[in-house]
């Protein structure tokens, strides 16, 4: 558009400054050429310095979009190349050997993978029901409140052998308290699985508390067994029977620093399990310690105050 404006004026211009001096040397003009050049001629120059001005010459316009714009100069890569030895024979042996290990590992991780999916989808059913076991054990709190009670009642066989019958059970759980017809360090065999060596092995746990109780018609019993001490802690387990059959065995520890009859569930894991009633029945007792021991506490603080007030009467 622009270039065409252009060559429209100098068109205009250079046809304009034409007549002119057309009229002034060959036609009828001559004795006023230079006047008519100056000022008819006026526009024609206008032009014409317009076209210049915007184009840089006198001469007809060009397209302004077919000149091409002007390149800037390419950037000079500057950076010094650098030098680069060329491998060596026991370069090129270190990276082979690398590559291999690198193979090897690869093969092996993708055999070890397909062994997990192959063995979780040959056993999905029964691992989803064993995970669903232990987490309703785990959430009932089960564990935790057998532990409690084994907690409560350590001293209990010591304390009537000891007293010759002095010591009596307390008067809210005396009905229901069962022989165990266990002794003092008696030894018994379990087995765990070693997942180091990948197969079971054979332990010697020594007893260090049971207690039973009946519940209705079930009768529960528990026992809390103890290894040898390593890294730190004791580690044990913890079996609960119910009419005599096996519901639960659950590995439990004991760190160094904690008392004797304080042991924990919190990193241990399930050996075995079995859902049942006896859960509550154990939860519940646990309650029951709890509760009797705050009464026993409120008791013994109201007969103090009680024999305050006598004193000051």
């Amino acid at each position: 558009m622009k270039t065409r404006f252009l060559r429209i004026v100098w068109m205009i211009s250079a046809c304009w400054l034409a007549l002119i001096i057309y009229g002034g040397t060959l036609g009828t003009a001559k004795e006023d050429f230079f006047l008519n050049l100056a000022v008819f001629g006026s526009p024609a120059f206008i032009g014409l310095l317009l076209c210049y001005l915007l184009t840089g010459s006198f001469l007809w316009p060009k397209n302004i979009a077919d000149e091409s714009p002007i390149s800037k100069p390419e950037s000079v890569d500057l950076t010094v190349p650098v030098f680069k030895e060329p491998s060596s024979v026991e370069d090129d042996f270190l990276a082979n050997i690398e590559r291999s290990k690198r193979l090897i590992a690869t093969e092996l991780e993708s055999s070890r993978k397909a062994l997990e999916v192959e063995w979780k989808n040959r056993h999905q059913d029964e691992l989803q029901k064993v995970e669903k076991l232990e987490e309703v054990i785990k959430k009932s709190n089960v564990i935790e409140s057998s532990l409690y009670i084994a907690k409560e009642t350590y001293h209990w066989r010591s304390w009537i052998n000891n007293q010759h019958g002095q010591w009596q059970f307390p008067d809210w759980i005396t009905n229901r308290v069962l022989p165990t017809n266990t002794e003092d360090g008696e030894s018994i065999t379990l087995e765990s699985f070693a997942t180091i060596i990948g197969k079971s092995i054979k332990q010697e746990f020594t007893l260090k508390t049971a207690f039973a109780f009946k519940d209705g018609k079930d009768e529960i019993a528990q026992y809390l067994y103890s290894t040898s001490t390593s890294h730190g802690g004791n580690y044990g387990r913890l079996l609960i029977k119910l009419n005599q059959e096996l519901v639960l065995d659950a590995f439990v520890t004991q760190d160094i620093g904690d008392q004797y009859d304080n042991w924990h569930f919190s990193y241990g894991g399930i050996n075995f399990g079995k859902i049942g009633n006896w859960m509550s029945s154990i939860v519940n007792l646990e309650e029951e310690f709890l509760g009797q021991n705050r009464l026993d506490k409120t008791t013994k603080e109201l007969k103090a105050q009680e024999n305050k007030i006598n004193n000051f009467s």
